[in-house]
């Protein structure tokens, strides 16, 4: 399968709104074509490559991204990780740019991804990159507002589902996956059935966080499974 490589003029240094329509024309053009060709990889190249400062731009690709995300099937693991990757640089990159209506996108796709992750795993990278997207959503003017507590809700769920994505492999013992941001901080570690009989430490706690939780006493019975254990702060 050949492999195409998107590359984008810089966005027009110069302020006037004609150069900025021209290239919005130009990524809007892109990812049209990306979206007849059912090539959604293609669209993500483009996403990456078309990303800037212009809010206008930055709605149009996050908008994409999302669309993507949001659709994705579950058995095409390596497109879910290009779509965490992709989803991070409009959104890491240009935050301070991003309008309510992007950031909420953003989000949406963001739990999307999370969610999908959660029954399919996610690789270190990916998990970083979407830790990196959901932190910096915290710095958009989309939590700025006491009334969004259905956007936090879906942050709390998106981390929630990034945590359970970091112990589909993982084995009962072995030491946790950890994400460390900005201003998201996560532990996930899977405990054997008999963790607080044994020397594990009974208290787990995100590195550089003040968040942490207990084994409860029950987490040692032989007639419990092996128990998903994981931690978060943001």
């Amino acid at each position: 399968m050949a492999t195409t490589t998107v590359t984008m003029e810089q966005h027009p240094q110069s302020s006037s709104s004609s150069s900025s329509s021209s290239y919005l024309r130009v990524v809007e053009a892109r990812l049209e074509s990306a979206r007849l060709a059912f090539d959604d990889d293609l669209a993500l190249q483009v996403v990456v490559a078309a990303a800037s400062t212009d809010p206008k731009v930055l709605d149009v690709v996050v908008d994409a991204a999302s669309t993507i995300a949001t659709n994705l099937r579950y058995d095409d693991a390596s497109l879910v990780e290009q779509a965490e990757a992709a989803l991070r640089v409009p959104v890491v990159r240009y935050a301070e740019h991003l309008s309510d209506e992007a950031a909420a996108r953003a989000l949406e796709a963001a739990r999307a991804l999370a969610s999908t992750s959660a029954d399919i795993g996610i690789t270190s990278a990916a998990a970083d990159a979407l830790a990196s997207t959901l932190s910096a959503l915290l710095e958009t003017t989309l939590f700025l507002h006491s009334s969004n507590c259905t956007k936090a809700h879906d942050f709390v769920e998106a981390i929630d589902d990034l945590c359970r994505a970091l112990l589909v492999d993982a084995v009962p013992g072995e030491y946790a996956s950890t994400l460390t941001s900005d201003n998201v901080k996560a532990l996930a570690q899977r405990m054997p059935n008999d963790a607080t009989t044994t020397s594990l430490p009974r208290v787990v706690h995100p590195p550089t966080s003040t968040s942490r939780e207990t084994f409860p006493d029950a987490l040692g019975s032989s007639e419990n499974d092996d128990d998903d254990d994981d931690d978060a702060s943001a």
